[in-house]
């Protein structure tokens, strides 16, 4: 969504990239999130933050990162049953690796 805006009395407009804006913001606090659970529990394991469809961004980052075994969980929402056992198929499906459902 990119939303057009006035910039002062010269009317030049203004591009403001709003969802650029907000994903960053979610970067950064899930990069702290992550941050804060490795040093309570004392990790080194390596992270990536990706944005995207889950499925697509999952599968992605498995094929990137040559890995071995995919682990998925489930949802804590219930109302996402249905929607789960299709997005952990499609996983299952189109993966480089094996998935393990946990």
């Amino acid at each position: 969504m990119i939303h057009v805006v006035p910039a002062g009395d010269r009317g030049v407009p203004i591009r403001l990239n709003l969802e650029e804006r907000v994903e960053s913001a979610e970067k950064r606090e899930a990069l702290r999130r992550i941050e804060e659970l490795h040093r309570t529990v004392g990790s080194e394991a390596l992270f990536r933050i990706a944005v995207g469809p889950v499925k697509e961004v999952l599968v992605e980052e498995a094929r990137r990162s040559d890995a071995d075994l995919l682990v998925i969980g489930r949802s804590a929402q219930s109302e996402a049953g249905g929607h789960m056992r299709d997005l952990t198929y499609a996983m299952v499906r189109d993966s480089p690796c094996p998935v393990a459902s946990v």
